[in-house]
């Protein structure tokens, strides 16, 4: 299993993974697509329930574990 930081993470995948992610996650956190971006871009950081299903979403659907920023 692949380890990055969440941003890393989101600099890899394509055009149509990236809206398929930022759709789901909106849907799922019940948040925006902006926050969402946000996340990815390391802009803001999820907290809580929200920081546990984007991990769990992640890993689910890319099998890449994401790890904290050194």
């Amino acid at each position: 299993m692949e380890k990055l930081t969440l941003r890393e993470f989101w600099q890899e995948l394509g055009s149509g993974a990236k809206k398929q992610t930022l759709m789901s996650l909106a849907n799922k956190c019940h948040v925006s697509i902006d926050t969402v971006k946000a996340w990815m871009l390391g802009y803001r950081n999820p907290k809580g329930l929200n920081r546990d299903a984007v991990l769990y979403f992640v890993k689910k659907e890319y099998n890449v574990e994401i790890i904290e920023n050194d």
